[in-house]
């Protein structure tokens, strides 16, 4: 099992089940920068307890992780999204993995329990907060909350994607930075131990058409040759997922990320992966 913002030396001691004496903590840094419709960054930060037991039998690794003290932009927000976000986020706050050998996420254990915890959370919050917007945000939450859509969200989250490296990439010893497509946006994992310059490119792009309809796959692979022509994506990039935004209301596939169907009297603006960057730092406590 590699962690990959670790040196090898670390991560020897990390994998010997005799170092897990105790549980270790780090500190999580977050930034993230949106591009469109306007630019803006918000910082979250947090601890994050991981504890390790190996089954004395089996090639299998139980984790368990708790996340504390999360803070946006070094604060507690009072901002009544980012409250609900919060609260909800928390229902996350401890989760049970098993993995093998080679730290692949083989099972989310605790999915129960954080279904409960989100079936408390959401009678409160529906009781509580009576916009008719909340109310549709909240039930969009529930209807994402499967036990498949939770394991592929999670799946998404920055310590993860940096702590369970190996699932998504193996990263050699000179190359300390993974970067994580993600469907929507590009996931930048930073690791303290290298000092590189993010390039931040916030360029969009204008599909030529107005009217109502459907975007063709023919208008999405004309957009995506554009995309490599200008350098906006490297040559031979198979990823083919873009992302397209016009003051809310376009459709787009949850899973794929695909544009299902736009209505829009304006041209389409639509945005390579650089919509939304992230730069995630995990320094040991």
């Amino acid at each position: 099992m590699r962690l990959s913002f670790l040196n090898e030396e670390e991560q020897l001691h990390q994998i010997s089940p005799t170092s897990w004496v105790e549980a270790i903590w780090y500190r999580v840094r977050l930034k993230e920068t949106t591009y469109f419709p306007v630019k803006k960054s918000h910082t979250i930060t947090y601890k994050i307890k991981v504890d390790c037991q190996k089954d004395v039998e089996r090639p299998i690794y139980t984790y368990r992780l708790e996340k504390q003290d999360i803070k946006i932009n070094n604060v507690q927000s009072n901002q009544v999204f980012d409250q609900i976000n919060l609260r909800i986020a928390a229902i996350f706050n401890t989760l049970e993995y098993q993995t093998g050998h080679s730290a692949i996420l083989e099972r989310l254990l605790n999915f129960k329990e954080i279904k409960q915890k989100w079936e408390a959370e959401k009678k409160k919050l529906l009781a509580e907060f009576q916009g008719k917007a909340i109310q549709q945000y909240i039930t969009l939450v529930d209807v994402s909350m499967t036990e498949e859509l939770v394991s592929l969200r999670l799946k998404k989250d920055p310590f993860l994607m940096s702590y369970f490296g190996p699932y998504y990439t193996d990263i050699s010893n000179s190359e300390q930075e993974l970067i994580a497509k993600d469907y929507f946006a590009g996931h930048t994992i930073r690791y303290p131990l290298v000092q590189k310059q993010l390039q931040e490119i916030d360029t969009l792009l204008t599909l030529k058409g107005t009217g109502n309809g459907v975007i063709t796959t023919t208008q999405q692979q004309a957009l995506f040759d554009h995309l490599i022509k200008r350098g906006y994506l490297p040559e031979g990039t198979q990823n083919k997922k873009t992302v397209a935004t016009l003051e809310n209301k376009v459709v787009l596939d949850t899973l794929t990320g695909q544009i299902q169907h736009c209505v829009t009297k304006q041209a389409l603006q639509i945005a390579s992966q650089n919509v939304k960057t992230s730069i995630t730092t995990i320094e040991k406590e």
